[in-house]
């Protein structure tokens, strides 16, 4: 696990920030759309 952290911590640190923002974007956007899911399957 301490491996895999320092890893992506690695990575990161070498992404460009535009492609960090456009990644984040994306995980908002499923993080969303799961929710809008869930919520519709509950009602």
């Amino acid at each position: 696990f301490r491996h895999m952290k320092s890893t992506s911590f690695y990575i990161d640190s070498f992404i460009v920030p535009e492609v960090q923002l456009y990644l984040y974007a994306l995980f908002e956007y499923g993080l969303t759309m799961k929710f809008i899911q869930m919520s519709l399957f509950a009602v």
